[in-house]
């Protein structure tokens, strides 16, 4: 019947085969006896495809006629008609005299599989648009470029880049080794699981890097930096900003304005607190320098 069943590994010339016969089909497992209509690998014996009473009729003897009905719909490939002479479930009501089918074959192209996702860091590009999108990652690294509008990502696993671009984002890294940069706007950005770095750029920003050694930095701006369980580094830039230092031992390095420090976590924290008028909230055993305000506890 010439090669109806695409894939590269089918052959040119396919055997159509019908009925309940004697002709056995090999497939990986066993070999069975003909029902229906098979579309057949004649090297191999192999079934290649199976088209099934339309009907569901049990006992119809769909397949005990086949019939080349040459080129019905002008796609250069064989129609062909197919009876089931015992059929007794005729359509709308008509005596239960068998039936009669015409396929149509179709040369449209089978639909192309997408390309798995390509290992790496930061391995697969995405890109959002000048408008607020919703943008996911893949389970591999990405790297993701927001652009314009008030945008939401999701990296998801593995080790992935995000530029969220200008408009005010919220970033989310994902387990992995990140690095999250919100650029303009007032954004939200976490790394999440994994050591991460995130950079707030310009903007009132809220950042954290979640779970792991983080690198945080506010960048210009208002910022809220939260630490996590890790071993984190915290630098607040210009702008008063308010840091809180997580469960780690934790460093901080909190710029030149008036900035508000908290890192009463019981752990020997590292608190730099640079220019301005800046008041810190530490235990007794934190090293602190440049705070003009400090309420130890």
């Amino acid at each position: 019947v010439g090669d109806l069943v695409p894939g590269a590994d089918k052959p040119a010339n396919e055997l159509l085969v019908g009925g309940v016969g004697p002709y056995t089909l090999q497939n990986d497992e066993t070999a069975r006896l003909v029902t229906d209509v098979h579309f057949v690998n004649p090297q191999t014996g192999k079934a290649l495809q199976t088209i099934t009473d339309p009907d569901k009729n049990a006992g119809s003897n769909f397949g005990s006629g086949i019939t080349p009905m040459g080129d019905l719909n002008g796609d250069n490939f064989l129609d062909f008609g197919v009876t089931s002479f015992t059929s007794d479930a005729p359509p709308n009501g008509e005596p239960a005299q068998g039936r009669a089918f015409i396929f149509r074959s179709n040369n449209t192209p089978p639909p192309t599989v997408p390309p798995l996702p390509a290992p790496g860091k930061c391995a697969n590009d995405k890109y959002g648009t000048g408008g607020s999108d919703n943008i996911r990652g893949t389970n591999f690294g990405d790297r993701i470029f927001a652009f314009g509008g008030n945008d939401v990502v999701n990296a998801h696993a593995a080790d992935d880049c995000i530029d969220g671009g200008s408009g005010a984002d919220r970033l989310l890294g994902g387990a992995g080794h990140d690095s999250v940069v919100a650029q303009t706007g007032d954004d939200r950005a976490f790394g999440q699981d994994g050591n991460d770095r995130v950079f707030g750029g310009a903007g009132h920003d809220r950042a954290s890097g979640g779970a792991g050694r983080d690198v945080v930095a506010g960048g210009s701006g208002r910022d809220v930096l939260t630490g996590d369980s890790g071993d984190d580094q915290l630098y607040g830039e210009s702008g008063n900003d308010s840091i809180y230092a997580g469960t780690g031992r934790t460093r901080i390095d909190a710029g030149t304005e008036n900035d508000s420090v908290s890192a009463r976590n019981g752990r020997a924290d590292t608190i730099n607190c640079g220019g301005g008028s800046d008041t810190a909230r530490v235990d007794r055993f934190d090293r602190v320098a440049g705070c003009e305000r400090v309420s130890r506890g």
